[in-house]
């Protein structure tokens, strides 16, 4: 339902997207073991993440939905989790975004504040970037993305040497 949902929100059907964005956040909650306490599953934050981008796309004011899956990422992974940086990184974009918002009905009363907000956060997303490179997950996907670059371009330069013998 979650990647359907995804699929029709990209295609611009959000009319379509929602109820099935919906009905996948719900049932990932029925199925999450997770007490009130505990941090929610992964899953559940993923469907919260896709919600946010879908009213994002509709160009719904989104803040506390983006605030909440950045504070539940933190609660799943720890304060310097990729996961974590990502989340933080969309919350700037949907503050960027609301400042347009503000700027193209000319509200100057928020412009300062929501600013003040974002260079924050930037700050914040900066700071925590500096940690995620040297994260393991981090190290780890690009130690795997290199494996397989060098991995094709040794194929590759098999083949391009294959092919250079045959033309001789």
């Amino acid at each position: 339902l979650l990647e359907l949902g995804e699929d029709y929100m990209r295609a611009g059907l959000f009319d379509r997207a929602e109820p099935l964005l919906a009905e996948a956040l719900e049932l990932r909650r029925e199925w999450s073991d997770s007490t009130p306490d505990a941090a929610p599953s992964e899953d559940v934050v993923d469907s919260l993440e896709s919600l946010a981008f879908l009213h994002r796309a509709q160009g719904l004011q989104c803040r506390e939905e983006f605030e909440n899956v950045l504070e539940l990422r933190e609660r799943v992974h720890g304060a310097e989790h990729p996961r974590v940086a990502d989340a933080k990184f969309h919350l700037v974009l949907q503050l960027v975004v609301a400042r347009r918002q503000i700027h193209a009905h000319e509200d100057p009363g928020q412009h300062g504040e929501l600013l003040g907000v974002i260079r924050i956060l930037v700050r914040d997303l900066l700071e925590l970037l500096r940690v995620v490179i040297a994260h393991p997950v981090a190290v780890e996907l690009r130690r795997r993305r290199e494996g397989e670059e060098l991995v094709i371009e040794a194929d590759g330069d098999q083949g391009l040497e294959e092919a250079a013998e045959g033309e001789e």
